[in-house]
């Protein structure tokens, strides 16, 4: 099932409402910039997953991981939920304190 697909501000606004807080901005590079550092990791990691998120976080704003062919009709019992109810309810967690900090000059990847 899809719901409504959001730019990255506003789900940016959508994660505010829904913590309560002022999260900043943080701004890293262009997708180019972006696209270079994957590259660069791609020959330098000893894993896939030492730059997986960061191709992800290419394919979700340029729209390259859209879902195609959605036939949502065919789960008419299912209902698709904002980002701001999941955040305030089962996603609440995600507002938990980080085991480690990250530095805001590294771009997150998975451990």
């Amino acid at each position: 099932m899809i719901g409504r697909q959001l730019s990255l501000l506003e789900l940016h606004h959508e994660v505010e409402a829904a913590s309560g807080r002022r999260w900043g901005l943080v701004r890293k590079g262009t997708p180019r910039d972006l696209r270079a550092e994957i590259a660069r990791r791609q020959f330098t990691a000893s894993s896939m997953f030492e730059y997986l998120a960061l191709r992800y976080q290419i394919a979700m704003p340029d729209g390259s991981a859209s879902l195609r062919d959605i036939r949502n009709a065919d789960y008419p019992d299912v209902q698709p939920t904002s980002v701001a109810a999941y955040l305030v309810g089962p996603g609440a967690a995600h507002f938990a304190v980080p085991d480690s900090n990250w530095q805001q000059n590294e771009w997150p990847t998975a451990p």
